[in-house]
């Protein structure tokens, strides 16, 4: 349960270290931003009057934590939609332990670097730009784009749409339901290892020559990143920016 008590309501400045970050929304749309500064900002664009709809925020062993208003039993209409946006110093952010950001019927954007990032969002988008070490997404009813690079992700969608410009990447596992995913791959990654255990859809590969094929692997160039798909009825396709040579097997 969350204790309120030293907590600040609505927005407000802050010049301490912190190390975790940790956000709870509802409706509306979540923003977490690398910044130059030396300062934390946290501002909504709430214009009412209910003090109790205010978002209330506050750092506690080196956490910040956010949460959409005071807490309620049920909010139900009163829900109203409300744009949050928390600016972090960028090497900061980049060095904090974990980011985790929670959302219901809100958009998830994220810009920056990030050792660790979650991102759990109900009837909403994400999109996340930036370099990141650990990855795990989980989005019902929504879309999720990355754009960047990514060492680890673990991505879980339930009527969601995955679409990932990948920099750099080792290891990408998906877990889809009704939910296709694209992979654009940059230059710089020189292989690929894919292997499959769902049921229903497909797997394609656009722009890579002597890609090796089985019913449920694709494998090219060295094998550097590994993608895990699992699942039912979704396409994984994996592109590469020069493009050459379409290679399609359907389950």
């Amino acid at each position: 349960r969350y204790d309120e008590e030293d907590s600040t309501v609505g927005g407000g400045k802050s010049d301490a270290v912190i190390t975790d970050l940790s956000i709870e929304w509802i409706a509306g749309s979540v923003t977490v931003v690398a910044t130059e500064g030396n300062e934390i900002v946290i501002s909504e664009d709430y214009d009412g009057e209910a003090e109790k709809m205010q978002l209330r925020w506050k750092i506690e062993n080196r956490e910040l934590s956010v949460k959409y208003c005071k807490p309620h039993r049920f909010l139900g209409k009163e829900a109203a939609k409300k744009n949050l946006t928390v600016a972090i110093p960028a090497s900061m952010l980049a060095s904090m332990g974990s980011v985790d950001v929670e959302g219901v019927n809100c958009d998830v954007r994220f810009t920056g670097n990030a050792d660790e990032l979650a991102l759990e969002v109900v009837e909403g988008d994400l999109a996340i730009d930036g370099d990141i070490g650990e990855l795990d997404v989980e989005s019902v009813d929504g879309h999720v784009s990355f754009r960047g690079g990514v060492r680890r992700a673990e991505v879980e969608c339930v009527n969601a749409a995955v679409d990932m410009d990948l920099e750099m990447a080792i290891e990408l596992r998906f877990d889809q339901v009704n939910g296709d995913v694209t992979l654009r791959l940059s230059e710089a990654i020189t292989g690929f290892s894919a292997e499959r255990e769902s049921l229903g859809g497909g797997l394609v590969t656009e722009g890579f020559d002597g890609v090796d094929r089985t019913a449920n692997t694709a494998r090219w160039g060295d094998n550097s990143l590994r993608v895990r798909m699992d699942g039912v009825n979704w396409q994984l396709r994996i592109e590469k920016a020069t493009k050459k040579v379409i290679q399609t097997y359907h389950f």
